[in-house]
């Protein structure tokens, strides 16, 4: 089987919105294996197991008590999975939301080309519905792990996990995104891998197929940043809990900030630094919207001109952040002022060259303002010893505004 057919990114769902293929030798059907019905697209019934390639059948309830088993969850057998003949019906979102100009000007686009060919996939929503795509193939071993990491996610629904997660971050930020899936993806690829290993030895890990995706595609992509929510995730997951009956456990303690993530700090080795921003636009300017973008983001933004190395570096040793989104009160596109506050005055330096370096390869510079090959302009000014500005967008925008740091707060106002 060629694993690197699946989709990299399975999805949440709207979490987010979004008679045995058993391999010899592996340990016997557990003493409790309930009956699960599976269903198609419109619902109708298939009867109790999923048709696969060379006329076998995988029984979803014999991979649910197995998965149960592993993570030693008490939580009641879904009642079916819905497997789909088409991928297209998986409907769904992109992760982490759609397009931004932030995204945008920074070039976190989705671009590259990887082709994982057909795409085996699924999607757990928020009352725990299953529904899985098998692929065209329906290869036993694919459709197995793929329904496994979807058990993993029917728990974490089921069990409560995913709300203590959802309690623990910020969902209105983009890094409290990026840390809630990393905070189910890590450690559904790690029971993910236990199962493999404990009912499939002989078979590939899904790490593999993760990493290839990682190599694939091209640097500060938004794929390769939606990616590492499972490598990063998996990563954290592994550094703290030993086996997949403790991942209970980690759900009550998980990460609050992507920075927690990447690191694999505790959230009490590494809370966000104090910072507080306020805006005056006067007349031309106003204020539409605040954002937290996060560790993993700034890293994924350098990371385009810069290389994933010293991107990763001129990213660590982050401590808060502030992007204030802005538009002309007249005619004109999005800009925005993106405020960091660093750990030590070290890490700001550190950053500060990394992102005039950034600048000078991204586009051309006429003074302090550089024209972005992407169209708009950008500045990046230090405020002080642990705090830095990035202004992009208008032109107006970015060499009208300025800033003022005194200690932990930050006040920002554009004139003209």
């Amino acid at each position: 089987m060629d694993r690197t057919r699946v989709l990299g990114v399975l999805a949440l769902g709207t979490l987010l919105l979004l008679a045995g293929c058993q391999a010899p030798g592996t340990p016997e059907r557990p003493e409790f294996s309930p009956t699960v019905t599976v269903v198609n697209a419109t619902g109708a019934e298939q009867g109790t197991t999923i048709a696969v390639a060379n006329n076998e059948t995988i029984d979803p309830g014999l991979v649910f008590a197995q998965v149960r088993s592993l993570l030693d969850a008490d939580v009641p057998p879904p009642t079916n999975v819905r497997v789909l003949d088409d991928l297209d019906a998986m409907g769904g979102g992109t992760p982490l939301g759609g397009e931004s100009p932030v995204r945008r000007h920074l070039n976190v686009t989705m671009r590259g080309d990887l082709d994982l060919g057909d795409q085996e996939n699924g999607a757990v929503n928020q009352l725990g519905g299953i529904t899985i795509y098998p692929g065209k193939t329906r290869d036993p071993m694919a459709t197995t792990w793929v329904l496994a990491h979807e058990l993993t996610h029917y728990v974490q629904v089921r069990a409560g996990h995913a709300g203590t997660v959802r309690e623990r971050v910020d969902l209105g930020t983009t890094d409290g995104q990026f840390t809630y899936r990393a905070m189910l993806e890590g450690p559904a690829v790690f029971s993910t891998e236990a199962y493999l290993d404990e009912y499939a030895p002989a078979a590939e890990t899904t790490l593999s197929l993760y990493r290839r995706i990682d190599d694939g595609l091209p640097d500060g992509s938004y794929g390769k940043y939606a990616n590492r929510q499972y490598l990063l995730g998996y990563e954290y997951t592994r550094s703290l809990v030993d086996s997949p009956a403790e991942l209970a456990g980690l759900y009550d303690r998980s990460a609050r900030t992507s920075e927690q993530v990447i690191h694999a700090y505790r959230p009490a080795e590494a809370p966000m630094a104090t910072l507080t921003v306020t805006y005056e636009g006067g007349d031309g300017w106003a204020e539409t919207g605040r954002d937290r973008m996060g560790e993993a983001f700034l890293w994924a933004a350098l990371e385009d001109r810069l290389g994933t190395d010293r991107a990763r570096t001129a990213a660590a040793g982050w401590g808060n952040d502030s992007l204030v989104m802005v538009y002309p009160t007249t005619e004109g596109n999005a800009s925005f002022a993106w405020v960091h506050r660093w750990d030590a005055a070290a890490n700001a330096s550190t950053f500060a060259a990394a992102g005039e370096t950034y600048l000078d390869r991204a586009g051309t510079a006429a003074g302090p303002v550089t024209r972005l090959d992407a169209g708009a302009t950008a500045r990046l000014e230090r405020l002080d010893e642990r705090t830095t500005l990035l202004l992009v967008g208008e032109r107006a925008f970015v060499t009208g505004t300025t800033g003022e740091a005194v200690g932990s707060r930050v006040r920002l106002e554009t004139t003209g």
